[in-house]
């Protein structure tokens, strides 16, 4: 691999970790977009680290969720409401099926 390839994989990677779009990746790699496609036709490892790498500020914001439960109960009881609906949500799910029916022209000569 080139060093300028290299280089370029490398600004691709810090902007993935940012959680960045293709194109504002490329942007910030300064490459087209169809060099990048190419790269990744040719090593699908690239694929899943970039894939991989635009999960990390989830992360993040997951430990940071966490570690707020300590000085915020409130949120604490939010994030439970949200991922544990069955037991802490405080809203009960509505099933509104509405079943429509068709009127014809008899009917409304009653």
């Amino acid at each position: 691999m080139a060093k300028d390839k290299k280089k370029v994989i490398g600004q691709l990677e810090q902007a993935f970790a940012l959680d960045c779009s293709i194109p504002e990746a490329c942007y910030y790699a300064w490459i087209h977009k169809d060099t990048y496609y190419d790269w990744l036709k040719r090593d699908a490892t690239l694929s899943d680290r970039f894939k991989a790498l635009r999960n990390k500020p989830v992360l993040l914001a997951r430990t940071e969720v966490i570690k707020g439960f300590k000085w915020n109960p409130e949120l604490a009881l939010k994030y439970l409401e949200r991922k544990r609906k069955d037991e802490f949500s405080t809203k009960k799910e509505v099933n509104n099926n509405i079943h429509i029916k068709e009127i014809n022209e008899e009917d409304l000569e009653d």
